[in-house]
């Protein structure tokens, strides 16, 4: 059976590039991208409303963990945190200088945030504070994702897969036989998941 959706180009109002989107339902969603740009709509995108811009390094994920919290990521070790629903932005300290490229929270506490030459950082506060896990790997990473607050998985550049069962104490490295880029990963329960990338 084939998918039959027509897709609809809504005017963002600006013409930098955008590399990430969230929503948290039909109408709430968050857009980051070039030039410190953070986009929000609450009618499904039909209109969307730039944020007071926090800082100018381009933006690579936002992601929230309910109606209040979120956070985005960026370059040059950024982080930001909003707790009124992405309406204003205040910088955390992620204890990095380098690109951040991906995050996954498990709640308003815990998660996670990935990026360049094997950037692993963990937070259980909110992102109050952030510390450093040995990824194993100086590859750039790109895609994280916890099942839980055991198991998670993080891929990344030169064929790189990482999992724990330990929340980020201890990453094994996974065979892959490839020197694909990957990008992102997504398992539906803990034995079943894909990474996507490069190379098709």
């Amino acid at each position: 059976a084939s998918i039959s959706v027509v897709p609809t180009v809504q005017d963002s109002g600006t013409k930098v590039t955008l590399l990430d989107t969230f929503f948290l339902n039909s109408e709430k969603g968050w857009a980051v991208g070039a030039g410190g740009m953070i986009l929000r709509t609450q009618d499904g995108g039909e209109n969307w409303k730039r944020v007071p811009r926090r800082t100018a390094a381009l933006m690579t994920s936002i992601l929230f963990a309910n109606e209040q919290q979120g956070w985005a990521t960026g370059q040059n070790g950024t982080i930001l945190y909003s707790q009124d629903g992405g309406q204003k932005w205040l910088p955390q300290d992620s204890g990095t200088a380098l690109a951040l490229y991906g995050m996954d929270f498990l709640n308003a506490s815990h998660g996670w945030v990935v990026g360049a030459r094997g950037t692993i950082i963990h937070t259980l506060d909110g992102g109050m504070t952030w510390v450093d896990q040995t990824s194993g790997t100086n590859a750039d990473l790109f895609g994280v994702q916890f099942f839980d607050a055991q198991r998670g998985w993080v891929v990344g550049a030169l064929g790189v897969i990482l999992a724990t069962v330990d929340g980020g104490k201890h990453w094994e490295k996974k065979e892959t036989n490839s020197a694909a880029t990957f990008f992102d990963v997504f398992f539906t329960d803990r034995d079943v998941g894909w990474v996507v990338g490069t190379q098709g």
